[in-house]
């Protein structure tokens, strides 16, 4: 980030007080440590409430000298920077943010994610993760467990492989969002998935993507149309996108057979 710009930025609060929301994404913006001091003198000056850096090239250990100046914050979106998110001391920071509320680190690289996902802000409602080179479903899971307040969850195209435990997590949890898209679940898992949705009450909201690798047999083709009927007459909506017409073609090796669909949608 530029001299010039940050200065710009100076003049543009010092003319109004009442600045609550910065967005700064798609801007090619990179913080040194002096960047990242001035930049956060210069929040401490606002009442930002939501603060925008998505898309830009700042890394994390910039970044940690900006995050304990933003303890107003509600929303803050990270998105597709050049983050590798593994000290303790970028959580430790983001768990002060006690007002924070909805959280993107989206298209960053995170590690320790488990050591790490208990010092998530307290009041935090809404946590996007996708594209973040995260691989382990277990990971998710613990941070399901250890985030009761969590309402909404974005996991997409982690590459996770989803599994009882999880599910398990997501029906006992608070969620009433998650989007799951470009990671992998069976016809098996699909089915459980469904059989739980009866349970719970008619007020849970939940939104499911849902992608799934391979071909799909015959007679699995069935037990999915069968599913899919059976979901729609308990009132949930139900969106097929194929990847193309081949999708109802059988292997030719036989072995673990999977749904060949991009997406499977669902909402009560």
């Amino acid at each position: 980030m530029s001299y010039c710009e940050i200065e710009l930025l100076e003049k543009l609060v010092d003319r109004s007080s009442k600045v609550q929301r910065i967005t700064l994404s798609h801007n090619g913006l990179v913080f040194n440590r002096d960047d990242a001091t001035r930049f956060s003198d210069l929040l401490i000056k606002t009442k930002i409430t939501s603060l925008n850096l998505s898309h830009n090239k700042i890394r994390s250990d910039e970044f940690v000298f900006i995050l304990e100046k933003l303890s107003r914050l509600e929303t803050l979106d990270l998105s597709y920077n050049k983050m590798v998110i593994w000290k303790d001391q970028f959580f430790v920071l983001l768990n002060a943010l006690s007002r924070l509320k909805k959280l993107n680190l989206s298209g960053n690289n995170i590690y320790r994610l488990v050591a790490s996902s208990e010092m998530l802000p307290p009041n935090l409602e809404e946590l996007s993760i996708e594209f973040c080179d995260l691989s382990r479903i277990n990971d998710i899971t613990t941070l399901i467990h250890r985030n009761s307040n969590l309402k909404s969850l974005n996991i997409k195209e982690n590459g996770f492989f989803v599994d009882l435990d999880f599910l398990d997590a997501v029906i006992a949890s608070n969620l009433t969002k998650l989007q799951i898209s470009r990671n992998s679940i069976t016809l098996k898992h699909l089915k459980y998935l469904a059989s739980a949705f009866y349970s719970l009450p008619r007020s849970f909201i939940v939104e499911l993507e849902v992608r799934t690798e391979g071909f799909l047999a015959k007679y699995e083709m069935n037990v999915l149309l069968s599913f899919i009927e059976k979901i729609r007459n308990h009132k949930f909506n139900v969106k097929l996108v194929p990847y193309s017409p081949r999708e109802f073609v059988e292997p030719l090796s036989m072995g673990d057979m999977f749904a060949s669909f991009r997406t499977l949608f669902f909402q009560n």
